[in-house]
């Protein structure tokens, strides 16, 4: 299966004739490896998922970590590439 990543507004249309991901799809995947690498974190008692705790305490590093985690697909052939 091919793969073009979009990194697009959910609301603009892309003609393709490839499978696209979406940034909603980039997130979800990202998402799941970080809970998947790291499992739960512990705050104050209380257990959160990694990807969520990042999140929501440091935006700019879970950017950064999505957009690498982006450049990682296309390098390793699971996406064909940025539209």
């Amino acid at each position: 299966m091919v793969y073009s990543l979009v990194i697009a507004n959910e609301r603009e249309i892309m003609q393709t004739t490839e499978n696209i991901i979406t940034e909603w799809e980039l997130e979800t995947r990202y998402n799941e490896m970080l809970d998947e690498c790291y499992g739960t974190v512990t705050i104050a008692g209380m257990e959160y998922d990694t990807s969520r705790a990042l999140k929501d305490t440091d935006p700019i590093a879970y950017r950064v970590g999505m957009h690498d985690y982006a450049d990682s697909l296309v390098t390793e052939g699971d996406i064909d590439g940025w539209n």
